[in-house]
Protein backbone atom coordinates (compact mmCIF):
# COMPACT_ATOMS: atom_id res chain seq x y z
CA UNK A 1 0.00 0.00 0.00
CA UNK A 2 1.07 3.29 -1.08
CA UNK A 3 -0.44 6.70 0.50
CA UNK A 4 -0.09 10.02 -0.25
CA UNK A 5 -1.25 13.51 2.10
CA UNK A 6 -1.78 16.52 1.24
CA UNK A 7 -3.51 19.54 2.77
CA UNK A 8 -5.00 22.42 1.19
CA UNK A 9 -4.97 25.64 3.17
CA UNK A 10 -6.77 29.10 1.60
CA UNK A 11 -3.55 31.21 2.26
CA UNK A 12 -1.44 29.11 0.43
CA UNK A 13 -3.09 25.88 -1.93
CA UNK A 14 -1.78 22.14 -1.35
CA UNK A 15 0.79 23.61 1.02
CA UNK A 16 2.85 20.49 0.02
CA UNK A 17 3.37 21.68 -3.67
CA UNK A 18 1.49 19.90 -6.10
CA UNK A 19 -0.35 16.93 -5.06
CA UNK A 20 -0.92 13.85 -7.38
CA UNK A 21 2.65 11.84 -7.04
CA UNK A 22 0.16 8.53 -7.23
CA UNK A 23 -2.00 10.22 -10.09
CA UNK A 24 -4.31 7.76 -11.94
CA UNK A 25 -2.88 4.89 -9.58
CA UNK A 26 -4.83 5.92 -6.84
CA UNK A 27 -7.66 3.91 -5.77
CA UNK A 28 -9.07 5.86 -3.22
CA UNK A 29 -9.25 9.14 -1.23
CA UNK A 30 -10.24 9.93 2.02
CA UNK A 31 -11.29 14.23 1.50
CA UNK A 32 -11.64 16.00 5.09
CA UNK A 33 -12.23 19.15 5.53
CA UNK A 34 -13.61 22.12 7.30
CA UNK A 35 -17.52 23.07 5.86
CA UNK A 36 -16.29 26.63 4.84
CA UNK A 37 -13.46 25.26 2.44
CA UNK A 38 -16.01 22.17 1.20
CA UNK A 39 -17.97 25.06 0.10
CA UNK A 40 -15.66 27.48 -1.58
CA UNK A 41 -14.33 24.49 -4.08
CA UNK A 42 -11.52 26.74 -5.65
CA UNK A 43 -9.56 23.87 -4.83
CA UNK A 44 -11.47 20.72 -6.58
CA UNK A 45 -10.25 21.41 -10.00
CA UNK A 46 -6.77 20.48 -9.07
CA UNK A 47 -7.63 17.83 -7.12
CA UNK A 48 -9.76 15.84 -9.47
CA UNK A 49 -7.31 16.12 -12.23
CA UNK A 50 -4.56 15.04 -9.63
CA UNK A 51 -6.43 11.82 -9.06
CA UNK A 52 -9.05 11.42 -11.89
CA UNK A 53 -9.62 7.20 -10.97
CA UNK A 54 -9.85 7.36 -7.22
CA UNK A 55 -13.12 6.94 -5.38
CA UNK A 56 -13.53 10.03 -2.86
CA UNK A 57 -14.88 9.45 -0.21
CA UNK A 58 -14.72 12.14 3.11
CA UNK A 59 -17.34 14.59 4.85
CA UNK A 60 -16.75 18.33 7.10
CA UNK A 61 -14.72 17.45 9.81
CA UNK A 62 -14.32 19.96 13.37
CA UNK A 63 -10.50 19.34 12.80
CA UNK A 64 -8.46 17.98 9.64
CA UNK A 65 -5.57 16.13 10.58
CA UNK A 66 -2.61 15.68 8.46
CA UNK A 67 0.99 13.93 9.15
CA UNK A 68 1.03 14.64 13.14
CA UNK A 69 -0.79 18.12 12.62
CA UNK A 70 -4.04 18.87 13.55
CA UNK A 71 -5.82 22.41 11.83
CA UNK A 72 -9.08 23.74 11.05
CA UNK A 73 -10.62 25.10 8.37
CA UNK A 74 -8.52 23.41 5.40
CA UNK A 75 -9.02 20.24 3.06
CA UNK A 76 -6.71 17.06 3.97
CA UNK A 77 -6.65 14.59 0.97
CA UNK A 78 -5.27 11.31 1.61
CA UNK A 79 -4.60 8.98 -1.59
CA UNK A 80 -4.23 5.50 -1.24
CA UNK A 81 -2.67 2.44 -3.79
CA UNK A 82 -3.90 -0.78 -2.68
CA UNK A 83 -1.54 -3.58 -3.60
CA UNK A 84 -4.28 -6.26 -3.88
CA UNK A 85 -7.23 -5.08 -2.13
CA UNK A 86 -10.56 -4.30 -4.22
CA UNK A 87 -12.55 -1.71 -3.44
CA UNK A 88 -16.52 -1.26 -3.45
CA UNK A 89 -18.52 1.67 -3.19
CA UNK A 90 -22.14 2.26 -2.06
CA UNK A 91 -24.27 5.23 -0.67
CA UNK A 92 -27.77 5.46 0.45
CA UNK A 93 -29.93 9.43 0.40
CA UNK A 94 -30.83 9.19 3.89
CA UNK A 95 -33.59 11.47 3.23
CA UNK A 96 -35.55 9.38 0.99
CA UNK A 97 -35.55 6.67 3.57
CA UNK A 98 -38.20 5.60 6.88
CA UNK A 99 -35.10 5.21 9.03
CA UNK A 100 -31.48 4.49 9.97
CA UNK A 101 -31.88 0.99 10.04
CA UNK A 102 -33.37 0.87 6.28
CA UNK A 103 -30.69 2.70 5.41
CA UNK A 104 -27.99 0.43 6.42
CA UNK A 105 -30.29 -2.31 5.41
CA UNK A 106 -29.79 -1.00 1.54
CA UNK A 107 -26.17 0.04 2.14
CA UNK A 108 -25.62 -3.76 3.00
CA UNK A 109 -27.72 -5.25 0.21
CA UNK A 110 -25.81 -3.21 -2.20
CA UNK A 111 -22.32 -4.14 -0.86
CA UNK A 112 -20.71 -7.99 -2.33
CA UNK A 113 -20.20 -9.66 0.32
CA UNK A 114 -17.77 -11.95 -1.12
CA UNK A 115 -14.06 -11.47 0.60
CA UNK A 116 -15.84 -8.47 1.97
CA UNK A 117 -13.32 -7.81 5.02
CA UNK A 118 -13.95 -4.30 6.26
CA UNK A 119 -16.31 -1.75 5.99
CA UNK A 120 -16.10 2.01 6.27
CA UNK A 121 -18.90 4.29 6.69
CA UNK A 122 -19.39 7.74 7.28
CA UNK A 123 -23.04 9.13 7.59
CA UNK A 124 -24.62 12.73 8.80
CA UNK A 125 -24.55 12.17 12.86
CA UNK A 126 -27.43 14.75 12.82
CA UNK A 127 -29.58 12.83 11.00
CA UNK A 128 -28.69 9.29 11.71
CA UNK A 129 -29.10 6.87 14.62
CA UNK A 130 -25.73 4.90 14.07
CA UNK A 131 -26.67 2.03 16.17
CA UNK A 132 -29.83 1.56 14.28
CA UNK A 133 -27.44 2.20 10.73
CA UNK A 134 -25.01 -0.39 11.89
CA UNK A 135 -27.75 -2.78 12.95
CA UNK A 136 -29.57 -2.62 9.14
CA UNK A 137 -26.06 -3.03 7.80
CA UNK A 138 -24.85 -6.47 9.51
CA UNK A 139 -28.27 -7.37 8.65
CA UNK A 140 -26.98 -8.31 5.23
CA UNK A 141 -23.14 -8.84 5.74
CA UNK A 142 -21.12 -11.47 7.36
Amino acid sequence: MVIEQNRWIRSVGWDSGAIGRLGPSAQLVLLFGGTSILKERNWLGEFKKAYPNARVFGCSTAGEICGTQVSDDSVVATAVKFDYSRLQGAHVPINKLKNSFEAGERLGQALNPAELVHVLVLSDGLTVNGSDLVRGLTKNLP
